[in-house]
């Protein structure tokens, strides 16, 4: 069937690399590392695996627990074999406060996807993992969002977003920098 002018294909929007906010980027590897530093293993990768999907606050406990990150900073050798996703994850757990909800631990999901996406400046530069386009420059992703549809103009908000939320990161020092006038005034 034709579509008249102002009709539209409906197209459901897939995630987005960055969206992510479980624990799907977690690597096989990563789930290795887990089950054979687990202080009592279990008989089998497959038994672990099971118990893992039927109660998927188990991992979340994994990645909590003061064993993994011992078994991460322990390591004699100069590369642990993780996914950046899942030494961020378990840093940012550490540093951030103990005995969190569902949201707080989607949010810690979210930027340690964000950091491991970031980790290759291939894709910090780009709006989204599959684009030719490179961007160096905030204002040029302004620009690319002011003559793009509204799909598009959404993950470049997004990654707008994102990629400032990685600067606010790398440079914190620089946000709390104020100065006080004589009157005592901040500026």
């Amino acid at each position: 069937a034709k579509l008249k002018k102002h009709q539209r294909i409906y197209r459901p929007m897939q995630t987005p690399d960055f969206a992510r906010t479980d624990l799907r980027p977690l690597q096989d590897r990563d789930l290795q590392f887990l089950m054979e530093n687990f202080p009592e293993p279990g008989r089998s990768y497959e038994e672990i695996a099971q118990v893992i999907h039927r109660i998927p606050t188990t991992l979340d406990s994994m990645l909590d627990s003061e064993f993994v990150f011992q078994k991460i900073f322990e390591q004699r050798t100069l590369l642990v074999d993780v996914s950046p996703f899942l030494l961020f994850n378990v840093l940012l757990r550490r540093s951030l406060a103990e005995n969190r909800n569902l949201r707080e631990r989607r949010v810690i999901n979210y930027i340690a996807n964000l950091l491991s996406l970031f980790v290759t400046a291939e894709r910090l530069h780009r709006v989204h993992g599959d684009d030719a386009q490179t961007y160096e420059y905030i204002v040029d992703m302004i620009e690319e969002a002011a003559r793009s549809d509204t799909r598009r103009q959404f993950l470049v908000y997004s990654h707008i977003g994102n990629y400032t939320l990685w600067l606010t990161g790398l440079f914190q020092g620089g946000l709390n920098i104020a100065t006080v006038t004589n009157a005592g005034r901040w500026i």
